[in-house]
């Protein structure tokens, strides 16, 4: 073999080697068996091999307080060597011995580590309970034993085979007895979830849990207020009103939330307004009310946790001119009730000026099936309402 030899360590002596405190469980380079004495750890160490030599000398060292202090000086023909060493920091070089018994050449020292895979135990977590509806900035204190600087820590739904949310680490007592995490309260939707603390070398403890809900499971919202109307386009309600826009109005909203999910909150609701209307000429007095009522589809989105809500709503109803009456030359007709479906479509800001209490704006727009209606009802109103 002219020259020097040349071969590469496999890239696995490069990091760090871990002993694990587990029975009868095998890995690539390592393996650990439980005997009569215990849980014995085996390392394999290897490297490519080299044709024509007569073998190779392996030279295993420990660090001491002292220094770097030999264990083993070893001729061996295979290319790879299987020891048993208790935790610590150590190195090891290999020589290649040519076919004269001579050393051909010697690589720089490779060092590996050895270290126990400690059990961590979770005793009690900061936060029980979370409620998704208030603000939270997402740091968690996990008290226990054996947290070490680069523990990972998860939190995933209890019995789910979902990817867990791994937390940052933002401080660690000296004595590994207090931890504290971050975690993205964004993440978090209704359900129990499971904190999962693994140290490194495979140990883990899961044994807290964390609940996460609104505080409110479901929410009824009443409000009632001021609404106008105005009918852009409109010659029924000029003609023979004298106007398309009724200046005085009121309107009512009952809305009904029982599902409350991360994404937004569900339910149904029922809008109702009513318009009194009336035109008087020398001739002739018209009054009626024009009223509508619907039951609507219902999405609500904090825009601000107990602040600001917005509030989207759809659905079908009625529309209906109701009691409508000519008087003429003191003759009074008999009332009249004209009534149509119609689909409404709106939304709303609530702004909670106390916990329960918030102001409503409130834009909707009615849009009556009915030819002789107006084809589209614009009304925006403002209304005081409570959650119960």
């Amino acid at each position: 073999m002219g020259g020097r030899s040349k071969f590469f360590l496999l890239a696995f002596l490069l990091a760090p080697l871990w002993l694990f405190a587990q029975e009868g469980k095998e890995g690539r380079n390592y393996y650990f068996n439980s005997t009569e004495e215990g849980v014995v750890f085996y390392q394999t160490l290897e490297w490519d091999p080299v044709p024509d030599i007569r073998g190779f000398e392996v030279v295993v060292e420990k660090q001491e307080p002292g220094g770097w202090v030999e264990l083993m000086r070893e001729f061996m023909e295979e290319s790879s060597l299987t020891v048993s060493y208790g935790a610590g920091n150590y190195r090891f070089k290999v020589g290649i011995i040519n076919l004269l018994g001579q050393k051909d050449y010697e690589t720089p020292y490779q060092k590996f580590s050895v270290r126990f895979a400690s059990q961590p135990k979770v005793e009690k977590i900061s936060m029980k309970l979370l409620y998704l509806d208030e603000d939270n900035d997402g740091d968690i204190t996990v008290v226990g034993e054996n947290l070490e600087e680069g523990s990972s820590f998860f939190f995933a739904l209890d019995n789910s085979r979902q990817v867990g949310l791994e937390g940052q680490l933002l401080e660690l007592d000296d004595e590994g007895h207090r931890a504290a995490v971050h975690f993205d309260p964004e993440f978090f939707d209704s359900g129990l979830y499971r904190l999962q603390v693994l140290n490194p070398g495979g140990l883990q403890d899961n044994s807290q849990t964390m609940l996460v809900k609104f505080s409110k499971p479901m929410d009824v919202d009443v409000s009632l207020g001021y609404s106008c109307a105005w009918f852009p386009g409109d010659t029924l309600f000029s003609r023979y009103f004298g106007s398309s826009f009724l200046p005085l109005g009121g309107t009512f909203r009952l809305t009904f939330i029982p599902v409350k999910r991360k994404i937004g909150y569900f339910g149904a609701g029922l809008s109702v307004s009513a318009y009194p209307v009336k035109y008087e000429n020398s001739a002739y007095t018209l009054q009626s009310l024009f009223s509508s009522a619907h039951l609507n589809f219902v999405y609500q989105w904090a825009l601000i946790k107990k602040r600001l809500m917005l509030d989207t709503h759809a659905g079908f109803g009625v529309s209906a001119l109701l009691g409508t009456r000519f008087v003429f030359d003191q003759v009074e007709s008999m009332d009249k009730h004209v009534w149509t479906l119609s689909a409404d479509l709106g939304a709303a800001l609530q702004f909670y000026v106390l916990k329960r209490l918030y102001l409503e704006v409130n834009w909707d727009i009615v849009f009556p099936f009915y030819s002789q209606f107006p084809r589209a009802v614009f009304e925006p109103s403002v209304s005081v309402g409570w959650q119960f």
